[in-house]
C-alpha cells in the first residue's frame, strides 16, 4: 500500500486496523477505534490531547478581551470613591500680611492719614454632609497696627472662631438626593461585573463551540483518510485481477483516480481542522510559550450519548433568573429611577437656610488715648495669648441667619434632563421586553437544534448501518465477478457520506445543548467552572 505523507497527522489516539479477508470477502473492513486514556493537555509528540472542561477554564483564564472586559470593573470603582470623596472633610488655610496707609480727612488719624498694618491666619475645616448640610467651623488670628488716635490699643491682637452651616431646604435636600451619583457609580460597578460575567459565558460558548467543530473536523478526516486507504486497497485489488486477466484495464484507472479524488478530500478535511485549531487557539489565547502553541489539538470523540434536557418553560424560568445580561439591564433601570428622582428634586427652586455662630477675643499694648478729656487706656490691655482668653471671658460674639433663594426662570436645564431620563426609563423597560422575547426565541430554535439533530442522530446510525452492509455485499459481488469498480466505489463514497453525516449529527446536537446552556446562562455551572471577581475590585474587605 502507498503511504502518504499526510497520514503523519492521524491521531494516534485513534488506530485504524484495516484487514482483508480471503477472496470471498476481499476488501472487507474492520475499523477499531482505540482511545488512549491519557491525561487531558498532556503532550503526544507534537500533537496534544485538550479536554473540553479544560478548553473552556483556560480560555477564560488567558483570553485577552475576556481580560479587557474584566478590566472596567476596577475602573468603575474609581468612580465610586470619586463620588464618595465629595462627603470627606476638607481643611483649608490661609495667612496674609497687608500695609495700608489711607488719606481720609479725619484728624483722628496723625497727619489725616490712615496707616495700617495687618497679619493675619486662618484655618478651617468643611464637611459636606449626605442631607445636603455644609459646613465650615474656621479660626483666624490678625495682629493690627493703626494710628487711629482713639484706639488704646496698639498693636491689638484679635482671635476669632466661627461655624457656618448651608442648610438647602428644597432643592438638594435629602440622602436620596446628595448620594445618587454614588448609588449610581455602585451601581455601574455592579453592571460591568455583569458584563464581564455575560462576556464570559459568551467567550465559553465560543470555545465550546469551535471545540466540538474541531472534534467533528477530525473525524471527518479520519473517515477521509479511511475512505482513501479504501480506494487504495480496491486499486491494489483490480491491479492483481488485471493481472489475471479477470477486468480491463479501465477498472484499475478508475479505481486509481479514486485514490486521486479521495486525497483531494483528505487535504480539504486537513485544513477544516488546521483552520479551526488556530481558532481554538486564538480564543484560548496560546502564546508561543505555551506548549500547545506548536502543537496539533487533538480532541476525544464525541460522545454518543443523549443527555436530558429541561422543558421550554424552565429554561425560560432558569434564563430570566441567571442571564447576567439581563440583570445588567435591570441595574441600568435601576440607575434611570435614580437619576429621575434626582432631577425630580432639581425641578425645585434653591432655598437655603445659613446661619453662623462665632465667638471673638481681643488683646493688645496699652497706648493711652489723650483725646476727649484723656488720658484712657482699654481694660483688654495684654498680649497675643490674653487674645484667646478674651475669647471665653468677655463674651464676644457673632450671630447670623439669612434665607437665600435661587430660581433660574423656566428651570430648562433641570426639566430637560428630567424629561431625558424618564424617555430614558421607557427605553429601558422596552429593551426588557425585548431581552425576555429575545431568550425565548434562542432558547425555543436551541431546543429545535437538539431535538432535530438527536433525530439525525438516530437516522445516521440506521444509514451507517445499512451502507456497511451494501458495502460488504457489493464486494462480495465484485470478487465473484458479479459487480464493477464503479459500484464498490459509490458504496463505499456512501459508506464515507453515512459516517460523516453521522458525526456531524452528533457534533449539531452537542452545539445545541451548548447554545441551550448558553441562553439559559448555565453553560458556565454546566462544566462546574466558577468565575469571580476579586472583592478589592468591588470595594469589599478582604477576608
Amino acid at each position: 500500500m502507498e503511504t502518504h505523507q499526510g497520514d503523519r497527522h492521524r491521531s494516534p489516539l485513534r488506530t485504524s486496523i484495516v484487514r482483508l479477508a480471503g477472496s470471498a470477502r476481499a476488501s472487507t473492513v474492520l475499523l477499531v477505534l482505540l482511545i488512549a486514556l491519557l491525561p487531558t493537555g498532556k503532550a503526544l509528540g507534537r500533537e496534544a490531547l485538550l479536554g473540553l472542561r479544560d478548553a473552556v477554564a483556560t480560555g477564560l483564564r488567558q483570553n485577552l478581551d475576556l481580560e479587557i472586559q474584566r478590566l472596567d470593573i476596577p475602573l468603575k470603582r474609581q468612580d465610586v470613591i470619586s463620588n464618595e470623596a465629595v462627603f470627606d472633610p476638607a481643611v483649608e488655610a490661609a495667612l496674609s500680611a497687608a500695609d495700608q496707609k489711607l488719606l481720609t480727612g479725619v484728624i483722628l488719624y496723625g497727619d489725616e492719614t490712615q496707616h495700617t498694618r495687618e497679619i493675619s491666619a486662618g484655618i478651617g475645616i468643611l464637611k459636606r454632609f449626605t442631607t445636603g448640610l455644609q459646613s465650615r467651623l474656621a479660626f483666624e488670628t490678625l495682629r493690627v497696627e493703626d494710628n487711629f488716635l482713639a484706639d488704646a490699643l496698639d498693636p491689638k491682637y484679635r482671635n476669632l472662631i466661627v461655624l457656618q452651616l448651608t442648610q438647602p431646604l428644597l432643592r438638594d435636600f435629602g440622602t436620596d438626593v446628595n448620594t445618587a451619583a454614588v448609588q449610581v457609580s455602585k451601581n455601574r460597578v455592579e453592571l460591568s461585573v455583569a458584563d464581564y460575567m455575560a462576556r464570559s459565558q459568551m467567550l465559553a460558548g465560543e470555545i465550546e463551540r469551535i471545540y466540538l467543530d474541531l472534534a467533528g473536523a477530525l473525524a471527518v478526516l479520519e473517515f477521509r483518510i479511511q475512505s482513501r486507504e479504501l480506494a487504495e486497497t480496491l486499486a491494489a485489488g483490480n491491479q492483481r485481477r488485471l493481472a489475471r486477466g479477470m477486468i480491463s484495464v479501465t477498472e484499475v484507472d478508475e479505481a486509481r483516480t479514486a485514490v486521486v479524488d479521495r486525497d483531494e478530500a483528505v487535504i480539504r478535511a486537513r485544513q477544516q481542522v488546521e483552520t479551526l485549531e488556530n481558532q481554538l487557539k486564538d480564543l484560548l489565547a496560546i502564546a508561543p510559550a505555551d506548549p500547545l502553541y506548536d502543537a496539533d489539538i487533538r480532541t476525544p470523540p464525541i460522545p454518543a450519548t443523549v443527555l436530558p434536557g429541561p422543558e421550554r418553560n424552565a429554561a425560560l424560568e432558569t434564563a430570566l433568573n441567571k442571564r447576567p445580561d439581563l440583570k445588567g439591564i435591570r441595574i441600568a433601570r435601576e440607575n434611570t429611577e435614580i437619576l429621575t428622582d434626582y432631577y425630580r428634586n432639581q425641578k425645585k427652586p434653591q432655598v437655603d437656610l445659613v446661619a453662623s455662630a462665632g465667638a471673638n477675643g481681643l488683646s493688645g499694648h496699652d497706648r493711652p488715648v489723650a483725646i476727649l478729656g484723656g488720658p484712657h487706656t482699654s481694660s483688654l490691655t495684654g498680649d497675643y495669648g490674653d487674645a484667646f482668653t478674651s475669647l471665653f471671658r468677655d463674651g464676644g460674639y457673632q450671630l447670623s441667619a439669612e434665607l437665600r433663594f435661587h430660581y433660574p426662570l423656566g428651570n430648562r436645564a433641570a426639566r430637560a434632563q428630567y424629561r431625558k431620563n424618564r424617555i430614558e426609563q421607557r427605553k429601558i423597560e422596552l429593551l426588557i421586553d425585548r431581552t425576555k422575547r429575545r431568550i425565548d426565541t434562542e432558547i425555543q430554535n436551541a431546543l429545535v437544534i437538539v431535538d432535530r439533530s438527536l433525530e439525525r442522530v438516530q437516522a445516521g446510525e440506521r444509514f451507517v448501518g445499512l451502507s456497511a452492509k451494501t458495502l460488504d455485499q457489493e464486494t462480495t459481488r465484485l470478487n465473484s465477478g458479479l459487480s464493477d469498480t464503479f459500484r464498490v466505489l459509490d458504496y463505499q463514497e456512501k459508506q464515507v457520506s453515512a459516517r460523516i453525516r453521522h458525526v456531524m449529527a452528533l457534533t449539531d446536537y452537542r452545539k445545541g445543548l451548548a447554545r441551550l446552556h448558553q441562553a439559559m446562562g448555565t453553560n458556565l455551572e454546566r462544566y462546574d467552572i466558577l468565575v469571580s471577581v476579586d472583592k478589592s475590585a468591588l470595594g469589599l474587605p478582604e477576608d
